[in-house]
């Protein structure tokens, strides 16, 4: 039996959820990373680089996101009127609180779907298993010699 890699099955797992989000994101004129930026953002409004950290992306990678999101009346940018000018301040409009909704509906239908499919005991080792991979790549990496293995 071939022996496979954790990193593989995660990217063609991800390749898949993205592309059913996809799907059915464009019915509603909306993006994968549209709909994330949606989800993500505070009621309230947040600061570009809160607004990264959450989607675990640098604050360079959203401008042309936003200016979508933008361009499609689901935010507004403010500059603060005081402090760091630079500092822009992205909220949620109504029309993009409605997105919003759109999207987390998707969201949960897939998690319920899942949930329905798979037993809780393994979605639980599942979410386990996940934290250790993201705790594992988060700590520093000794200098590991890979060794080629040839059968």
């Amino acid at each position: 039996m071939k022996r496979r890699a954790v990193c593989f099955d995660l990217k063609l797992s991800w390749q898949n959820i993205a592309r059913m989000y996809n799907a059915l994101a464009s019915r509603y004129n909306l993006g994968i990373s549209e709909a994330f930026v949606l989800l993500h953002l505070d009621e309230n409004g947040q600061q570009l680089n809160t607004l990264a950290a959450a989607l675990g992306m640098e604050p360079g990678s959203l401008p042309r996101t936003l200016n979508k999101i933008e361009e499609k009346g689901w935010i507004t940018r403010t500059k603060p009127s005081s402090g760091d000018k630079r500092a822009v301040s992205i909220a949620l409009t109504n029309d993009g609180l409605e997105a919003r909704e759109i999207a987390k509906d998707h969201v949960k239908a897939f998690n319920n779907q899942l949930a329905q499919q798979i037993p809780a005991e393994k979605l639980a080792i599942f979410f386990e298993v996940i934290d250790l991979i993201n705790q594992n790549v988060n700590q520093p990496q000794p200098n590991i010699q890979y060794e080629a293995q040839h059968p």
